[in-house]
């Protein structure tokens, strides 16, 4: 080799490193740099390995096949090292990739519509879903995962149709399904407006078919002693899109059932999502089996973006409502040893804080003195280290209407029975005795946040049933608000008692704005309306046919199934007492609901319509159902609010 090549070759080798030590340093750049970030993940996918020096070696997310780079980084854990591109094409490097972030789309199939998505979901083809109720189904489709929801007609009639509680089993299911995936954010496909019109239609008026006659403009409920008759259907007093309207009335009713059967749906899939639960995380250590509690509790909640939704306001006012219905639940799981009766009453009292103007506290008795008139309800807390509490809330949305509707809960925080104390099996779930007092507090928070025209007070009486040397005694003789004597023959019958209290102080004695016209009371009263009902309907006790009427109609559209029950002249005469005007219990075990009903009305002002609801059935909660999560299942918020809405829309509150 002469002098000249060897000049010329170590220029080259020079001019070569000069370049390669160039192309690295602005490679090195590039990969630092936002613009080489935002290439690699939109280009090239994500990073799956990579090897400084030179011949490092990428995998493309599209194609799978290598991506050179002759390039050379120093790394600073480890000397550089050279490889050849002969053993870097030999030996890729093909460790996988981490899993995209998989989006879910739920999905509520009628045997109809599944049947035209066969081509879509392989199962629908295959026959392993077919759109029935209760169905369930996880498909991937294109990267996303779709929860596949039947909501066809529990029935196996040729004819039948999906009802509400088909829909509300549905979205039941939907929440329990995306709770087991661990999903906290879906989109959701409603159904089509045919399945929820008719659905809403078989609610107003199929299945009211035995409590009206839809031929005609009288109506007969249940089996009443005196039949409560409607001479006029035209008045507006009490507006009724029922069975008992004709048909020539209900022009435009197709459009509003459609609007009321979407925020059905839109509240049951929201409320369906709810869980309370105690239970810590159990997570394994390092070294061994052995597992350590997390003081993190289990949280799951899922959010919701609904399709196609025609009006979002639909959607805000079911969440007011789920977060409304949630909230009743929550009251009501809590243990006695948090949920005190200055407990109750100071969340009760936080509405008017949280909806400043709209709800106010007119009165709020919590200390001895003055709870000493109130000799009915002060006797059934007497014997509790927590005092009993009673308060009183107004909203005035129509200051125009001369009427006020008060709803007026018992709110017993834990029932043992007194010295009647209960037997093993039938105290553990008395810490719920007090959902009606919760329905209603939830009721008027519904109330106000939606801004509904009506005037509603709310009375909650929370009070603690326990034992000790000064609970009250059988065979005591007290001496009511009203000034009525009653004998108390029981200690465990003590709700009447603190229901009986709390009417006359709202009708009489409350600093309320407009007196009291209408009153509906809810309670876990008894247990004979759970033997005479089941755990799926709620006692109806009532002095005013058309009021009882309308809440069975706001029963059927939210599937809070109300059912008529008698209050006779024999009730009444059960109650009477030996030396005193009351008993708090009558003899024997028959008719004892409708006995407690008679009790209450005897507290009733004249000229004061009146509905009692005994939901001691479905109010009181236990294992999951097809409907409602383990707990409390917040029977009568719904309810409520829809016969409100009802009222506020005609300005009949």
């Amino acid at each position: 080799m002469t002098v000249g090549q060897s000049s010329r070759k170590v220029c080259y080798l020079c001019i070569s490193k000069s370049l390669s030590f160039v192309n690295s340093l602005l490679l090195l750049l590039w990969w630092i740099s936002p613009c080489g970030f935002l290439q690699r993940k939109f280009l090239f996918g994500n990073v799956l390995s990579m090897n400084f020096g030179v011949g490092t070696c990428l995998t493309s997310e599209r194609s799978g096949s290598p991506v050179h780079f002759s390039a050379f980084v120093t790394q600073r854990d480890s000397p550089p090292r050279v490889q050849r591109d002969s053993q870097t094409h030999s030996q890729p490097f093909t460790r996988m990739r981490p899993p995209k972030k998989i989006s879910t789309v739920l999905r509520f199939l009628c045997p109809a519509t599944a049947s035209k998505l066969a081509f879509l979901y392989p199962a629908i083809k295959a026959g392993d879903f077919q759109g029935k109720a209760k169905q369930s189904r996880v498909e991937y489709v294109d990267g996303k995962r779709h929860v596949l929801i039947g909501i066809g007609a529990a029935s196996s009639a040729a004819k039948a149709t999906t009802t509400l509680y088909d829909l509300r089993v549905a979205c039941q299911l939907a929440g329990s399904t995306l709770e087991k995936l661990k999903v906290r954010r879906a989109v959701v496909h409603l159904p089509s407006n045919r399945v929820l019109l008719k659905a809403m239609d078989v609610a107003q008026r199929g299945s009211l078919a035995t409590i009206a006659d839809d031929d005609s403009n009288t109506t007969t409920l249940g089996a009443t002693v005196h039949p409560p008759t409607l001479q006029d259907s035209s008045n507006t007093n009490d507006l009724f899109l029922g069975a008992a309207v004709p048909s020539s009335q209900r022009a435009g009713v197709p459009s509003v059932q459609t609007r009321e059967a979407l925020r059905f749906f839109l509240e049951a899939l929201q409320s369906a999502t709810y869980r309370y639960s105690l239970k810590t995380r159990q997570k394994k250590k390092k070294s061994g089996d052995a597992t350590s509690k997390d003081d993190k509790k289990i949280d799951w909640k899922c959010d919701f973006e609904v399709l196609h939704a025609p009006n979002k306001s639909y959607l805000a006012d079911a969440r007011i409502i789920s977060d409304s219905v949630n909230g009743a639940r929550t009251m009501g799981n809590l243990r006695p040893d948090v949920g005190t009766p200055h407990y109750y009453a100071t969340e009760a009292a936080r509405l008017a804080k949280e909806f400043p103007g709209a709800i106010r506290v007119t009165d709020w008795l919590s200390d001895k003195a003055a709870l000493q008139p109130l000799g009915l309800l002060n006797a059934v807390g007497q014997g509790a280290v927590n005092g009993a509490q009673l308060i009183v809330l107004e909203y005035v949305g129509h200051p125009a209407s001369p009427n006020t509707t008060a709803v007026v809960g018992k709110g017993v925080v834990m029932d043992t029975g007194g010295l009647n104390v209960k037997p093993y099996g039938s105290m553990e779930t008395m810490h719920m005795d007090m959902m009606g007092a919760a329905a209603a507090v939830q009721t008027i928070r519904a109330v106000a946040a939606l801004k509904l025209r009506v005037n509603l007070v709310c009375v909650g009486g929370f009070v603690e049933n326990a034992v000790d040397a000064n609970s009250y005694r059988p065979s005591t003789i007290l001496t009511s608000l009203k000034g009525t004597t009653v004998e108390i023959t029981n200690t465990d019958a003590e709700g009447r008692l603190v229901l009986a209290d709390a009417f006359t102080f709202v009708q009489k004695h409350a600093t309320i704005t407009k007196s009291v016209t209408r009153m509906i009371d809810l309670a876990t009263l008894t247990g004979a309306i759970t033997v005479a009902l089941g755990e799926h309907r709620a006692g109806l006790f009532y002095n005013d046919a058309r009021l009882a009427r309308s809440l069975m109609a706001a029963g059927e559209r939210t599937c809070e199934w109300l059912w008529p029950m008698p209050i006779g002249a024999e009730h009444h005469d059960q109650m009477k007492g030996l030396l005193s005007d009351l008993t708090n219990c009558a003899p024997g075990r028959m008719g004892g609901a409708c006995n407690a009903a008679a009790f209450l009305q005897h507290f009733v002002e004249d000229g004061v319509r009146w509905c009692h609801i005994d939901l001691a059935g479905p109010g009181m909660g236990g294992k999951a159902t097809d409907v409602n999560p383990a707990g409390a299942p917040g029977f009568g918020v719904r309810l409520l609010v829809d016969f409100f809405r009802r009222k506020g829309r005609h300005h009949l509150c």
